[in-house]
Order: C-alpha cells, then sequence, then structure tokens
C-alpha cells in the first residue's frame, strides 16, 4: 500500500508529532510577508499548519490536499475556519486565483516522473496571476540524504493518544534521480500491530530544476541551499527555489 501515512487516522495523528520543526513554516510565511501575498495556496497542505498561520494575514488562503485523513487533522485545528479546504490536486485549483503557491514538506519530491513534475507545474502556473510566485523546496540530491534512511539511524519514537509508536526507515532501491523506501510503524506494545508506508521520491538538482521550471513558464528568482537563507551550494542540504511566472 503506497504512503498509509496519508490515509490511517493513527499515523495521520503522528505527522505532526514526528514534523513539529518551525523552520519550513517561518521561512515561507516571510516570504509571504515580503511579497504582501494577498491570495495564497498551500499545495499538498497535509494537517493544514502553515495554510492556518498563512490565514491570519492573507485575504484568501486555500489548502489543497489529496488526503481526507490530513484535511479532516487540519479542519480540526484552532483557525482552520480562516482557510479554504480543497481535497485534490493542482489540477483542481481556479484559474488564476493566487498570487502566491507554496509547496512545503518537500510535496515538490513527490511528483516522480518528469511528465507529472511538468504537469503539475502547468496547472501552478494556470493558477497563479501574472507575475505569481511559487515557492518549494527539495532535498540535494549531492547530499545522498537518503542513505541516512536506515533501521538504524532513522529509528524514532513518539506517544500518541497514549500509545507508544515506533517507526524507521528502509531503503528499497535507489534508482536514476529517485528513491523508494519504506516507513514502518509499530503501533503499541503488540509488535504484530505494524503497518509499512511505501514512498517513491523524485530527487531533481538545480539544472533540472531550471529546465523545467523554464519549460513551464517560470523564471528562478531566488535559490536558498538552507533555513537560514544561506546560499545555494553543491553542499547545502535543501535547494529552496522562488519562481515568478511570466
Amino acid at each position: 500500500m503506497a504512503d498509509e501515512l496519508y490515509d490511517d487516522p493513527r499515523l495521520v495523528a503522528l505527522y505532526d508529532v514526528q514534523n513539529n520543526g518551525r523552520w519550513d513554516v517561518d521561512h515561507y510565511l516571510a516570504l509571504a510577508r515580503r511579497l504582501d501575498a494577498r491570495r495564497v495556496v498551500d499545495v499538498g497542505c497535509g494537517t493544514g499548519t502553515l495554510a492556518i498561520e498563512l490565514a491570519e494575514r492573507a485575504d484568501h488562503v486555500t489548502g489543497v490536499d489529496p488526503s481526507a485523513g490530513m484535511l479532516g487533522a487540519a479542519r480540526a485545528k484552532p483557525g482552520a475556519e480562516a482557510v479554504a479546504w480543497l481535497q485534490g490536486t493542482a489540477a483542481d485549483l481556479p484559474e488564476r486565483g493566487f498570487d502566491l503557491a507554496v509547496m512545503a514538506g518537500h510535496v515538490a519530491q513527490v511528483f516522480v516522473t518528469e511528465e507529472h513534475w511538468a504537469t503539475t507545474l502547468g496547472h501552478l502556473g494556470r493558477a497563479l496571476v501574472a507575475g505569481g510566485v511559487l515557492t518549494f523546496e527539495t532535498r540535494n540530491p549531492a547530499m545522498q540524504a537518503w542513505k541516512g534512511w536506515t533501521p538504524q539511524r532513522s529509528r524514532a519514537a513518539a506517544v500518541i493518544d497514549g500509545r507508544l509508536v515506533e517507526s524507521w526507515h528502509e531503503v528499497n532501491d535507489v534508482g536514476d534521480g529517485t528513491v523508494s523506501f519504506t516507513t514502518h510503524y509499530v503501533l503499541g506494545a503488540d509488535p504484530t500491530d505494524h503497518v509499512e508506508s511505501r514512498s517513491v521520491l523524485a530527487f531533481r538538482d538545480l539544472p533540472t530544476l531550471e529546465r523545467t521550471l523554464g519549460a513551464a513558464g517560470f523564471a528562478i528568482e531566488t535559490v536558498h541551499g538552507d533555513w537560514g537563507g544561506s546560499a545555494f551550494t553543491d553542499g547545502s542540504p535543501e535547494i529552496i527555489v522562488s519562481a515568478r511566472r511570466g
């Protein structure tokens, strides 16, 4: 089963516990302030943390995600009523509806094939006004982050609703620009209560991003290599892009 994390309610509850850092949220909030973005879409919004905070100053925020479970968690959060929640993908967004589109949480890497990536960029270009900005981050493939996705190095534990949840990653295959892996979850004291979530991510380098964004009508304006705002280098862990629609 693919990406069980996004559908199993026991694992949806784990998402915010395992992804509780502020660095990406603060980065995108600051960008929205600098751009004075009034109409924003959070693509792949997950449990809605970023979308809800964006809505505190924007005129309109849409959070779009294909997972009903994730959107259910988002709608239950304080402040969720200020966001328009949409179950779907970038293809379901209105034409020229936004001046800023954000893909946080490495969402850009879930579009594995070049066709799917190009199609998504096309939908986002259609959804943005002329001069609108698309921003996202992706892991720098040169740093080979997947080498840390081993049971020994990735094992973690958290308590959810009074139950201990243990998790770890296991890489299945490293292909040409893609990595497939399985995340294991043991839900409580019974080791047989074991859920596997299988995922495939794309790893695109900066020249590939420049080429594909350009083909979709975007021009890259800034590229950072980490959440502290450092310029991108070959040794940067992240490729954090802001690109403007022509």
